[in-house]
């Protein structure tokens, strides 16, 4: 009998494996004095907004009230909006979450096929390096959240170039709740773990026929930091009507 993580693999297929590390794995703050790598998103000039984009700094107060830094980027994917609680932090690239099981998957599929995969998906700066199973953990592979944002757009309407079966297959391990008219789908991640390092919370909302994607990231310092991604999260969702609040 094949044990169930086995089966599991099985059924995602190589195409989606070389992914899953990536999906939702955005840690999507950076330090102010750290480079935007090539193919990373670029940020504009200080004191302006490019077009299709508002800036809500006022939510950093959820941040606040939490404890904690972090930034955040939503997308409408219907009115091709961008909103974002500080712009700087969500433009910048970063490295990507830590995950020993994707490492082990990362060493199944090869080098070869983790770079050439992670260019028909147009992840992030598309960089590997030479180790397969640190290029996420250490870099050179970097994602900003806002870029993350348009990923999970790709992801949530079926359109990345994999199998529609492997990415239904996605979709159903990272739903956290459907009710209520709504459907809620992210993963989360702690770059470093379980040092201090970057904490994110990544997916898409459905509601009333509409999708907004969405990438956080938090500092996270202490103990209890980890478990306010999601709280933070679903606060600045509901606060922009994207997630409902009843």
């Amino acid at each position: 009998m094949i044990e169930p993580s086995r089966l599991l693999r099985l059924r995602l297929g190589a195409a989606v494996l070389a992914a899953l590390p990536l999906f939702g794995t955005a840690a999507c703050g950076a330090a102010a004095h750290e480079a935007v790598p090539r193919g990373a998103a670029a940020v504009a000039t200080p004191g302006t907004v490019r077009p299709g984009m508002t800036v809500r700094d006022d939510l950093r107060a959820v941040f606040d009230a939490a404890g904690v830094r972090g930034s955040f980027a939503l997308l409408d994917v219907t009115a091709r909006h961008t909103i974002v609680v500080d712009r700087r932090r969500a433009e910048k690239a970063v490295r990507i979450s830590n995950a020993a099981a994707f490492q082990v998957i990362a060493r199944r599929v090869g080098l070869q096929r983790e770079r050439q995969w992670l260019h028909r998906l147009g992840y992030g700066n598309r960089q590997t390096g030479t180790t397969v199973d640190r290029f996420w953990l250490d870099g050179p592979l970097k994602i900003s959240a806002v870029e993350q944002t348009r990923f999970m757009e790709r992801l949530a309407a079926e359109r990345l170039p994999a199998s529609r079966a492997n990415q239904r297959t996605v979709r159903d391990l990272i739903k956290q709740e459907e009710k209520d008219g709504y459907a809620l789908y992210a993963k989360s991640g702690w770059q470093n773990a379980p040092d201090p390092g970057t904490g994110w919370w990544a997916g898409w909302v459905e509601h009333g026929g509409r999708v907004h994607t969405f990438a956080l990231n938090i500092d996270i310092a202490k103990d209890g930091d980890a478990g306010k991604r999601a709280t933070v999260a679903r606060e600045l969702l509901k606060r922009l009507s994207a997630l409902p609040t009843a």
